[in-house]
């Protein structure tokens, strides 16, 4: 192999490394454009993830509000038909201890 035939070698690895260096450079370019195309559709996935949570937890609080509420009715119904039963308790033992005079007067 002549000198000259090696120098033509030479230079054809030398345009090809330069090549295949130009060639990583792109992809390098293109590779950064991808991760930053996928950083901004991941915070905006995230942005909806964290508004539709905050929606949720609104509802959640909303919830315990409502059954708070439906709680302390229950209470106050609870209080008020105690309160009517213990009535009505005492009127019918005094009903029957009226019966029970009336039973002995009709015996006697």
């Amino acid at each position: 192999m002549t000198i000259e035939q090696k120098v033509d070698e030479v230079l054809m690895i030398v345009r090809d490394e330069r090549e295949l260096m130009r060639k990583e450079r792109e992809f390098m370019h293109e590779e950064r454009g991808f991760m930053r195309e996928e950083r901004m559709l991941n915070n905006s996935h995230f942005s909806q993830l964290s508004a539709g949570l905050d929606d949720v937890r609104k509802d959640v609080k909303d919830l315990k509000v409502g059954l708070a509420t439906v709680d302390t009715k229950i209470d106050r119904v609870y209080d008020s038909l105690s309160q009517d039963i213990q009535i009505f308790a005492e009127d019918l033992h005094q009903v029957k201890r009226r019966v029970t005079r009336l039973e002995k007067k009709a015996l006697s």
